[in-house]
């Protein structure tokens, strides 16, 4: 009785101590409406954090949101592209329920300029201190332009392993100076699992890059040993000294003619490509910047500098609103669809019209297995399909690297019997209507996606939106062997990664 009494009350005191623990950790919600000051309009696709915990959210598209903290006292940051951010210390009950009003930002729009600034410093002239002055370029007072001119130093690291990754300076293939840096690289075959460098510039020192943002962009110039790239498989980031890494894929739209050549070619990749507010990356504290190579390649850089640039790099193309209801029978001609497509890889050709009620894709494919797809549903892809990426949102970041409420994946199975899939949906879109015809070349196909079957987005006239459309090939067997993108050729991921697409706009 005595040790039945003892188990009892050791079980009752166990059970009260955990009562007790499990109400020191109550959770706070924290939910509410984000608005624009001026007009009261709700904000969507604003980044909503709980700063000591990182934790983040999304508005969706009415402005609202749902958070949760585990602490009384948090700080909590709202923030927008174009706005100024909400950021304040709050103090929690048990459900919180705020409206909060985004300023927008006043942007100075004066053209950036490089200038010879004279920068004071003072050398030591037996015992007196004389003034010196020196001419050095800078943007906006930011001196450490340099990245790599003539020699690897200690500021420039590589993967150590060579069988992955070989540099060395060359001084016949040069753009300017003295030398270029020969980079050669094969993961695979390396059996390497990552493979990259990095530039810590400025003798590794913190450098404060946040007056460069939206200002200047990094370029270098860049040639192949003979091939012609129309890019590269390379992941790039900008690192700060906490460990934060921000990476953007490598456009099309940073080559200067959109091809790589044995010719000297230009690469500019602006600040504003990189997903700075999404990934918390200290701006006032950067470690370096870093390349990250994928599959393999062979090509020679030089001058990698940092320099004036304002606006956006992405592949754009211009969507027309059609007046008259596009009959969607399979067969595509200008007089109906318009003499304007974009063309991708050189063999397929694409149109993209519009209307207030619908979006209308139009496609030319060369495919030598074509309307082969063995797949259905959320498999499409892995045989014959297109796949269509699209932002409806006009003010959302360019650069965000996930997808927002206002963001869509469809994909539209090739196939005789083909149909529209919702991946965000996870269903047909039945009101959709696809026709296809098979050529002596592959097929053609057209598309007509109400609005409404996606959340009831609107696309307005005079406003830009993201854009991708990829091209899936498959084989005799159905299975897929290939994929062909519009905007992001060499860099796979749009389906993930909205920072990938291209822009289209609407006239």
């Amino acid at each position: 009785m005595i040790n039945k009494l003892k188990i009892i009350f050791l079980f009752s005191f166990l059970s009260i101590g955990f009562s007790l623990f499990c109400q020191t950790k109550d959770v706070y919600s924290i939910s509410g409406i984000v608005k624009d000051f001026s007009t009261k309009k709700n904000i969507s696709d604003a980044i909503v954090t709980i700063k000591q915990s990182k934790k983040k959210v999304v508005t969706n598209k009415d402005g609202y949101f749902l958070i949760e903290a585990t602490d009384k006292n948090i700080r909590l940051v709202v923030s927008f592209l174009g706005y100024q951010s909400y950021d304040e210390q709050i103090s929690l009950e048990k459900n919180n329920q705020l409206q909060i009003e985004l300023k927008r930002k006043e942007i100075d729009i004066k053209e950036i300029t490089v200038s010879d600034k004279k920068k004071s410093v003072f050398k030591q002239s037996q015992l007196y201190d004389t003034e010196d002055t020196l001419n050095e370029a800078n943007i906006d007072g930011f001196y450490a332009l340099n990245l790599f001119s003539d020699a690897l130093s200690k500021e420039i690291w590589f993967t150590e392993n060579k069988k992955c990754i070989d540099a060395s300076v060359d001084n016949i293939n040069k753009y300017k100076g003295n030398n270029g840096l020969h980079i050669k690289w094969d993961k695979i075959s390396g059996g390497c699992n990552w493979i990259g460098m990095g530039i810590g510039w400025n003798g590794w020192q913190g450098k404060d890059i946040s007056g460069l943002v939206g200002k200047a962009a990094i370029q270098f110039f860049a040639r192949t040993k003979g091939d012609t790239l129309k890019g590269l498989p390379v992941a790039l980031a900008l690192e700060d000294y906490s460990g934060v890494q921000a990476y953007t894929g490598f456009s099309t739209s940073f080559i200067d003619g959109g091809k790589i050549t044995a010719n000297w070619t230009k690469i500019t990749i602006p600040f504003n490509v990189f997903p700075i507010a999404q990934t918390d990356l200290d701006v006032f504290n950067i470690k370096q910047f870093i390349m990250q190579f994928e599959a393999e390649g062979d090509f020679i850089i030089d001058e990698m500098t940092i320099v004036p640039f304002e606006g956006i790099l992405k592949p754009k193309f211009d969507a027309f609103k059609v007046s008259s209801n596009i009959k969607i029978d399979g067969s595509i001609s200008d007089e109906e669809w318009g003499s304007k497509s974009l063309l991708i890889d050189d063999l397929h050709k694409i149109h993209i019209n519009y209307d207030d009620k619908n979006l209308f894709i139009a496609a030319s494919i060369f495919d030598k297995h074509p309307l082969i797809n063995n797949q259905n549903n959320s498999d499409i892809w892995n045989g014959d399909a297109l796949e269509i990426s699209f932002g409806t949102n006009a003010s959302a970041d360019l650069n965000r690297t996930r997808y927002l409420w206002s963001d869509f994946q469809i994909g539209i199975k090739a196939t005789d019997k083909p149909y529209v899939w919702n991946w965000k949906k996870k269903s047909i879109i039945t009101d959709a209507e696809v026709m296809i015809n098979k050529t002596d070349y592959g097929y053609q196909i057209e598309i007509k996606i109400p609005f409404s079957a996606i959340g009831d987005a609107k696309m307005i006239k005079g406003e830009k939106y993201g854009f991708e459309i990829a091209i899936d090939d498959g084989d005799a067997s159905g299975k897929r062997i290939k994929q062909t993108r519009w905007a992001s050729p060499q860099q796979e991921g749009f389906n993930i990664n909205p920072s990938l697409w291209g822009l289209i706009n609407l006239n």
